[in-house]
C-alpha cells in the first residue's frame, strides 16, 4: 500500500564531511543499514560461537583431568593396600592437584614415602 505511493518518491541522501560527499537514495542507505546490522549479527554470532567452544573445550579437558585422577587415587589405594608403595608414588605424583580432594592424595604420597623410609619426601611433598 506505502510501496506505489513512494515509488516515485524516491528520495535524497547526502553525508558531507570535509573531503567527502556520500550521495545515495533513502532505499539505498535502508538496504545498506540492513545489510551492515546483519553482517555485523553473523560476526557476533561466530565470536559467540567460537567462545563457547572454547568453554567447552576447556570443561572437557578439566574433566577429562578429575576423571584421570580419581581413577589413579582408586588405583593408588589399591597399590597401597597391598603394599607396593613405589607404584602408589608414581600414580599420585601425576594428577595430584586435579582430584577432588588433592590433600587426600598428598597425604597417601607420604605415607607411601615414609614406609619406604624415605623421610626427606615425607617431610617436603
Amino acid at each position: 500500500m506505502l510501496g506505489p505511493l513512494v515509488s516515485g518518491h524516491q528520495g535524497y541522501v547526502l553525508i558531507q564531511t570535509d573531503n567527502y560527499n556520500i550521495e545515495t537514495s533513502v532505499t539505498g542507505l535502508v538496504i545498506i543499514l540492513i545489510l551492515t546490522f546483519i553482517v555485523l549479527f553473523i560476526i557476533e554470532w561466530v565470536i559467540r560461537r567460537l567462545f563457547r567452544t572454547w568453554a567447552r573445550t576447556r570443561s572437557w579437558f578439566n574433566s577429562r583431568k578429575n576423571h584421570r585422577s580419581r581413577k589413579h587415587t582408586r588405583a593408588a589405594l589399591m597399590k597401597l593396600a597391598e603394599g607396593d608403595y613405589r607404584q602408589v608414588e608414581k600414580l599420585l605424583a601425576r594428577n595430584t592437584d586435579h582430584g577432588d580432594q588433592p590433600v587426600v592424595n598428598y597425604l597417601l604420597v607420604t605415607e607411601a614415602a615414609q614406609n619406604l623410609g624415605d623421610d626427606l619426601r615425607t617431610n617436603y611433598i
